[in-house]
């Protein structure tokens, strides 16, 4: 029986390898039955023996299970012999063919999803940056192991075509394979993110109106691409206030282009920031401003709007009085269940929170008559009242029509199926 991991022989009831020191589990197919538990901690001997095991020169896993219960393995192996995910990298390890990358610290202290992330330094010059490794799985079938790729690799993707932008991180070094390592590099950004700003004193806000400026301007960017990028997977820990007082939009882990007619993953994005239609599979450009929404919800009043009933008026002043009834207006308007009835655009969105009130009255796009807020054509002359415009569905038919229209005025294809 060969080690899955560093290739060895050993003999088949072998419960552990004899030269890298992995243990088997019934699930690395190697045909041994050992069923590895951890080791449990603070009673007396068994605690002795853990530290012995961790004292030689082993690493430690960084998962919640495996930190709780000092699991370790020794320190040429590359996946934890309980929980099989790649093992983190120790600080002062060298990373990449031309050893430029040195690792300083494990950020992500085990809370990783689908990816590790590490504090190292550049060795080409000195400036501290952010390594992002994709969370392998010794046991995990490669089908989904390239989904995990693909995550990654179109993350560093979209970071590198934002490169011009200061409210994203600066793609260091595109997605690359270094043994069995997947990762990139990326501009480390100091600071803390809005959760944690949160969670150490409420903010004001003026403040949280002008985070929200802030993120209108990086989403008008991302969605006035050919076709759109949709991050969907804003939230409060995915923007960070940098030392220079600037907030950055972070995490494209899951970042989509949105084309027409194509179906995106379903049930992304995080609980009590997702909207409908996006958790359905259909997320477009006003599904990243229902998140958005929802974290200015939280920011204000303290509590994830996960239920239709914080999308009501008088729902945020319930827990914040000093937002006046004209900005819970603005910013519950894009809680609505129906994508239809949010704001079009996050420019749209980006006026209204700097004058504090939803403006009632739009004129039409090209006849510039006035028309109430809930129109989509003009009530005169027939012209859509918003500049943002879809493709019909409909193969041959050449027809631009609003977002938020349902069906193609011209020949009449409904905008879903």
């Amino acid at each position: 029986m060969n080690c899955p991991q560093c290739k060895k022989p050993n003999s088949p009831d072998a419960k552990s390898c004899s030269s890298c020191g992995l243990i088997f589990t019934p699930n690395q197919t190697t045909g041994a039955t050992f069923n590895y538990q951890p080791r449990p901690t603070g009673m007396g001997e068994s605690e002795t023996i853990v530290q012995n095991f961790i004292q030689a020169e082993r690493i430690l896993c960084d998962q919640d299970d495996c930190r709780a219960n000092k699991i370790s393995a020794v320190k040429n192996a590359t996946y934890c012999p309980y929980c099989t995910k790649i093992l983190p990298l120790p600080a002062g390890f060298i990373l990449g063919q031309d050893q430029r990358w040195q690792i300083e610290s494990n950020l992500s202290n085990g809370k990783a999803g689908m990816s590790r992330v590490y504090l190292a330094t550049d060795r080409s010059n000195g400036h501290k940056i952010v390594i992002k490794e994709m969370l392998d799985e010794q046991t995990r079938p490669q089908s989904e192991k390239q989904i995990y790729i693909d995550h990654l690799r179109n993350e560093a993707e979209v970071m590198g075509s934002l490169v011009q932008l200061r409210s994203v991180p600066n793609l260091i070094f595109p997605y690359t394979i270094y043994g069995p390592r997947h990762f990139f590099a990326m501009q480390y950004i100091e600071g803390d993110d809005l959760d944690t700003l949160v969670k150490n004193g409420s903010l004001d806000v003026n403040t949280v109106v002008n985070f929200a400026v802030s993120t209108c301007d990086v989403l008008t960017i991302l969605h006035n691409f050919k076709p759109p990028i949709i991050h969907r997977d804003i939230k409060p820990e995915n923007l960070r206030l940098g030392k220079d007082g600037f907030l950055r939009l972070m995490d494209f882990g899951i970042a989509r282009t949105m084309r027409v007619n194509t179906k995106l993953t379903r049930g992304v994005g995080t609980p009590g920031y997702v909207a409908g239609e996006q958790h359905d599979g259909s997320a477009e450009t006003r599904s990243d401003l229902f998140s958005l929404s929802a974290t200015l919800f939280y920011l204000l009043g303290k509590q994830v709007p996960d239920n239709p009933n914080y999308w009501r008026a008088g729902a945020l002043r319930h827990y914040n009085n000093t937002v006046s009834p004209e900005l819970e207006e603005v910013i519950l308007a894009n809680l609505n269940a129906d994508a239809n009835e949010r704001y079009s655009t996050a420019d749209e969105f980006k006026q209204d929170l700097k004058q504090g009130r939803m403006t009632k009255t739009v004129y039409g796009y090209r006849c510039n008559h006035p028309n109430p807020r809930q129109n989509i054509y003009c009530r005169v002359e027939g012209f859509p009242v918003r500049g943002e415009m879809r493709e019909c569905r409909k193969p041959h038919c050449p027809n631009l029509y609003p977002l938020r229209g349902r069906f193609c005025p011209i020949c009449g294809t409904p905008a879903e199926e």
